[in-house]
């Protein structure tokens, strides 16, 4: 997906899906009207980023952390969501969930790891426990809570 940095003035959470569609909550100030949000939604052909996770997990996106990566020619995104049997031999005897988020560009790949015990991360897989499908909250022209400004196919 290539994002524009104008498009990313406003953005300040991203949310994507495995099936490759992605929600991304924006907010600005208004004289008027004091703080306003609305939400756009991204098909997965408008992403165009091949997506391995969990059906049963989303990714989310911070805007002062990895957000703006979605400004560069992503080639995948591939999340191990955390638990405590894949840490190392320390990490699985203090019961800590580790997990892992790796970014494909053309010219290498970025491997961040998750520790959701321990740290706060800019991107983070979650559960999506009961959140609608990108067909869901286009019809309803609502995505939590938030009321849909474009639908981007």
């Amino acid at each position: 997906m290539k994002l524009s940095q104008r498009f990313l003035k406003t953005a300040q959470t991203g949310y994507l899906y495995s099936d490759g569609h992605m929600a991304i909550v924006h907010s600005k100030p208004d004289e008027h009207a004091g703080q306003v949000e609305w939400v756009t939604l991204h098909s997965p052909e408008e992403v165009g980023i091949p997506v391995a996770m969990a059906e049963t997990h989303r990714l989310i996106f911070n805007r002062y952390g990895l957000l703006p990566f979605l400004t560069l020619p992503l080639k995948s995104i591939s999340v191990t969501i955390p638990s405590v049997e894949q840490g190392s031999h320390r990490t699985r005897a203090l019961g800590l969930a580790v997990g892992s988020v790796k970014y494909g560009f053309p010219v290498g790949t970025m491997h961040i790891d998750v520790l959701p015990d321990v740290l706060s991360a800019d991107v983070y897989p979650y559960p999506i426990n009961g959140v609608c499908t990108y067909a869901e909250s286009a019809e309803k022209h609502c995505w939590g809570g938030h009321s849909i400004s474009r639908e981007y196919r």
